[in-house]
């Protein structure tokens, strides 16, 4: 088997030598190498080395951590943490270079830097503000950096603690440190001063509870595992001072750079940003995997990162939404080079106003087909007319969010532009849904009308008006256009994602967002009246806008597939050569399984 600890001296010159260390984690840590550089430089700059024979070894802190995990101590502090990480996980959206391996690959580069003292000295002026540690201010300015990369406000990243708060064990070697993954919530319009205090009061909190080990909670979390990531986080955070006594002792021997040229090049993590504090300086190391992210990328990484730094202590009470993290160049690329795609478009137009036109061009062509059941652009208009009458006299006018509780049906597209036609802006809701989660999405988005298929199930709390799409009162004759009431800017839809924190969280969709994106996208698909479009996507998720609405405002044919229909194969070919389908859009292995078929012309 291979030697827990293995030393090396290299001889580069005739004064100058390097003194090589291999140690395996299980027997050492950070603060053991602290201990153990100490001990060295000490001996190495002759002075008298007056060693204490130790009284506590790492086999006494074995049975203390044996004894803790017993404590009613332990109990708490797994209430701290089960608590804290309690429903789903956020899991960090990094812009990537190249795509995710299937399996985690730990190949890995290192970029170091610096920053300048007098912005080190701001720093620290900082920290006396708000009465945070270094650590802390530097935590939370990773987690905007993050922030502003990904736009999201739940973050977790993971952060090393030395685990020895009792005296009798901080000169002891041995494997004591401990992971803590640190959550905390980054608000768009929160002042960097606020967030920081949040900083500081999470940290101080896992501080508190650091004795559990992060490997217990993993275990008793409900988390799906992933062979393509780390649980629970993708991003380490560490500041440590633990090579200060080679400076004291070893002046030579205090550069951070010639000291990370020689670690090993791997990366446990999507992301590790080091820092060293060596007496008044600060160096970092970015580590990175390189199965993720070209050089270029972290560099740019890192050149935000002290953007943010340079900002932070001058600015305080600025939002985290105001921060800047562009040079003047990069802006002037992003505006004259990468957003240099013009698309000439209604913007103030909307949704069914543009269906209106189409329906005028082509009444009587097929619009939308499920199973045996078919409308013409004018059916589904005159049907969605009479509703959105229905729906006006109930009090809906503009921006008042409206639940579809429906399956899968040409009734659905019918109560879709019902809505949008009263002025309305409609909240798609699957009915297989729980009771609790679908009550909470209308009480958040202050639905008080649903249109649905069925009654609702006694799961569902809701006390608002419900219009049953097959219902008498929807057969009324008035069934010509209403007068628009709308204008682009205003809301059409809501998504409510499943949210990072578990709770869900509500995306409000503008028409003039709709009809841009179709416009630009009917350049690159090119439809026409002749054209038979899929529609197998469920109406909770963003893609059912390109599915429905691109075509519809061709001419073209909708077809709406039943979500079963797509897990057989041979009966999904049988049905794309049927109704001639020339649109289909599939996740990859689906479309694999299509292609092995040769579809009829």
């Amino acid at each position: 088997r291979a030697p827990l600890l293995r030393v090396g001296l290299i001889k580069v010159s005739a004064n100058n030598h390097i003194l090589l260390f291999d140690m395996h984690h299980i027997i050492s840590d950070g603060v053991s190498m602290r201990i153990l550089s100490q001990d060295l430089a000490v001996l190495y700059a002759g002075i008298p080395w007056k060693h204490e024979k130790i009284r506590i070894t790492y086999k006494d802190f074995a049975a203390w951590q044996n004894a803790f995990l017993r404590s009613g101590q332990a109990d708490r502090q797994e209430n701290y943490w089960t608590g804290r990480f309690s429903g789903e996980l956020p899991v960090l959206n990094m812009p990537f270079d190249y795509q995710r391996p299937s399996l985690q690959n730990f190949t890995g580069e290192r970029i170091p830097f610096d920053i300048p003292l007098p912005l080190i000295a701001s720093m620290e002026r900082l920290t006396s503000h708000t009465g945070a540690t270094l650590y802390m201010v530097m935590l939370a300015v990773f987690n905007v950096l993050l922030f502003k990369y990904t736009g999201q406000e739940d973050i977790i990243i993971g952060t090393p603690i030395a685990a020895r708060r009792h005296a009798d064990i901080e000169n002891v070697i041995g494997m004591l440190v401990n992971t803590l993954p640190i959550r905390t919530m980054p608000r768009a319009q929160e002042t960097v001063a606020q967030f920081i205090n949040q900083v500081k009061q999470d940290t101080l909190a896992a501080y508190e509870n650091q004795e559990y080990q992060f490997e217990e909670l993993v275990d008793k979390i409900e988390l799906e595992r992933d062979i393509s990531r780390n649980p629970v986080f993708d991003v380490m955070f560490n500041l440590s001072n633990h090579l200060e006594e080679l400076k004291r002792y070893i002046p030579n021997a205090s550069n951070e750079k010639q000291y990370h040229r020689y670690m090993n090049v791997t990366s446990k993590f999507d992301l590790n940003l080091n820092a060293v504090e060596y007496g008044e300086q600060l160096y970092f190391n970015l580590e990175y995997c390189t199965k993720l992210f070209r050089p270029e990328t972290i560099e740019r990484f890192i050149g935000y990162f002290k953007r943010i730094l340079f900002t932070v202590p001058r600015y305080p009470e600025v939002k985290i939404s105001r921060i800047e993290i562009l040079g003047d160049e990069e802006k002037k690329k992003v505006i004259s080079e990468f957003n240099d795609n013009a698309e000439d478009y209604p913007n103030n137009k909307t949704i069914h106003e543009i269906y209106e036109e189409q329906v005028e061009q082509t009444p009587d062509s097929i619009a939308v087909i499920h199973e045996l059941n078919y409308l013409t652009y004018k059916e589904l208009n005159e049907k969605a007319n009479r509703l959105a009458r229905v729906l006006r006299s109930d009090g809906v006018t503009v921006d008042s969010i409206v639940g579809v509780i429906m399956q899968r049906s040409t009734e659905m597209i019918v109560g879709i532009f019902a809505i949008l036609k009263s002025g309305g802006a409609y909240l798609p809701i699957s009915p297989e849904l729980p009771g609790k989660r679908i009550s909470y999405m209308l009480k958040d988005s202050e639905a008080n009308i649903i249109v649905a298929d069925a009654a609702p199930g006694e799961a569902m709390e809701f006390s608002g008006n419900v219009i049953l799409i097959n219902s008498q009162e929807l057969r009324l004759p008035e069934s010509t256009n209403l007068k628009n009431i709308n204008k682009g800017a205003d809301l059409a839809y809501v998504i409510y994602t499943s949210g990072s924190t578990g709770i869900p969280k509500g995306a409000l969709i503008g028409h003039r967002n709709v009809v841009a994106y179709v416009y630009t996208s009917r350049e690159y698909y090119r439809l026409t009246p002749g054209d038979t479009r899929t529609q197998q996507s469920s109406f909770s998720f963003d893609q059912f806008v390109e599915e429905v609405y691109l075509i519809l405002f061709e001419g073209g044919k909708l077809l709406i597939l039943h979500k079963y229909d797509v897990q057989d194969i041979e009966e999904l070919i049988d049905i794309l050569e049927k109704y001639r389908v020339t649109l289909f859009s599939a996740p990859p292995p689906v479309m694999k399984e299509v292609n092995k078929y040769p579809l009829a012309p």
